[in-house]
C-alpha cells in the first residue's frame, strides 16, 4: 500500500482537534472585535454555502460559527 493511502487514525484525530481549537480562537477574536463580527460571520456562512469550498473549509466554518454562537447571540 502506498504511503499516501495509509491514513493514521491518531493523526486524523489530531487534525479534527486542531480545527476545534482554531474555531475556539476565532470565536474569542470575534468576541473582542465587535466591529468585525458581522462580516466574519457572513464570510463563514458564505464558505458553508459555496459549493466550491473544500470540506475542511466548510467544517472549520461550521465549528467557528458554533463557537461564536455559544459566546454571543448571532443573527443573519
Amino acid at each position: 500500500m502506498s504511503r499516501s493511502l495509509n491514513v493514521n487514525a491518531q493523526s486524523l484525530s489530531h487534525t479534527y482537534q486542531s480545527y476545534s481549537t482554531i474555531a475556539q480562537c476565532v470565536a474569542i477574536l470575534c468576541l473582542n472585535s465587535e466591529g468585525n463580527r458581522p462580516s466574519t460571520v457572513s464570510d463563514f456562512e458564505r464558505q458553508i454555502e459555496d459549493s466550491d469550498s473544500s470540506d475542511s473549509v466548510k467544517y472549520l466554518s461550521l465549528l467557528a460559527l458554533g463557537e461564536i454562537g455559544r459566546k454571543v447571540y448571532v443573527t443573519s
